[in-house]
């Protein structure tokens, strides 16, 4: 049976009110127009159909590798456009390329002409259009901008993890690792010295498929030299930034404590701290302008709420959460989906 805003019986389901409710909420915005964000994230179909025709192992799924690229910057709430190959790169910080086999003329000159930090991914510059290897073996022609060459490649099986200590903290590695001859010093090694992380310039270069938190780190850590201002959003939190206003949906089955600004305002739906919640989470009252704001609840029923940007330096905006109805969970879930493909497209 598919859930719509409507039963079957043309009478408004769950769906129908919350939509209604969030065009209603939306109103009082004044909303900026869109921008493009300050991160990127380049998927290929190519590179998707690519590995699945060769993925060497069984568990070397494109999608899931450009979903731990994705999750990376999502941690920070970050906005992320995402590109095709050969895109220009204008006015992006962080450029993220999941593994991309086949790397065309058009995509490498972005690559030179972008002054951005890159992060690309194994297996990049790995065949030519034609399936081959590249004679100048791979990377190919990312050559042109990192200086190394693979020589060899291993597929591992699921019993085999690669470890390693970076900046510290023990992390490890899984599924390939490659063989890289270069020049360059590599800034990440696994335990028994073997480089699996290479920078030039602007340039980053994994020859492995790194755990997601070491990937997060990699990704913090090129954040950091671009200048961002980062604050990790919890778990099961989704954020999306429109000008001064940033919208966070609530995906947990419980409220999640969110770190915001002294200088933040709660304008309008339920605030979880302090034990404002009322029963059916309808409650809540708007923060003035003069209060002062260390940490802020988010109800287990909220799917939206806004806060300062992180990284453009603006006046702070002020906070907004959505409060849905007591529902069940098969419910909510259904209703997370529609307002997702709703509130994102506004």
């Amino acid at each position: 049976m598919h859930s719509g805003l409507n039963l079957p019986d043309r009478q408004p389901d769950v769906g129908a009110f919350e939509v209604r409710q969030t065009a209603s909420e939306l109103s009082q915005l004044d909303l900026a127009s869109l921008v493009p964000a300050e991160t990127a994230l380049v998927y290929d179909y190519e590179a998707a159909w690519t590995l699945a025709i060769q993925p060497q192992r069984e568990d070397f799924d494109y999608f899931a590798v450009a979903m731990s690229f994705y999750r990376a910057l999502r941690r920070f709430g970050l906005n992320i456009d995402i590109l095709p190959p050969g895109a220009p790169l204008d006015g992006y910080k962080l450029v993220v390329i999941p593994p991309l086999p086949i790397v065309s003329a058009s995509t490498m000159q972005s690559f030179t002409r972008f002054n951005g930090q890159v992060l690309i991914g194994p297996r990049t510059g790995s065949k030519t259009p034609n399936f081959q290897i590249p004679a100048e073996l791979p990377p190919g022609p990312l050559q042109e901008v990192m200086p190394i060459k693979i020589v060899r490649v291993e597929s591992l099986p699921d019993f085999v993890s690669l470890p390693l200590v970076w900046k510290s903290a023990q992390y490890q590695c899984n599924l390939w690792l490659e063989h890289v001859r270069t020049d360059l010093v590599p800034f990440i090694r696994l335990a028994d010295g073997h480089g699996v992380g290479y920078r030039n310039g602007n340039i980053t270069y994994l020859a492995t498929l790194p755990e997601q938190s070491l990937l997060d780190k990699i990704v913090e850590d090129l954040l950091n030299a671009e200048g961002f201002k980062l604050s990790e959003i919890p778990p099961g939190v989704r954020v999306r930034t429109r000008g001064k206003h940033r919208f966070f949906f609530n995906y947990n089955p419980e409220p999640v404590e969110l770190n915001l600004p002294p200088e933040t305002k709660f304008v309008m739906g339920c605030r979880g701290d302090a034990g404002r919640w009322c029963d059916d989470c309808g409650g809540g009252s708007a923060i003035k302008g003069g209060d002062e704001v260390s940490s802020m609840s988010v109800c287990a029923r909220s799917a939206l709420i806004q806060c300062p940007p992180l990284n453009r330096g603006e006046d702070p905006a002020c906070l907004f959460s959505f409060k849905t109805s007591r529902i069940t969970d098969n419910e909510k879930a259904e209703s997370c989906r529609q307002w997702l493909n709703f509130l994102l497209n506004f």
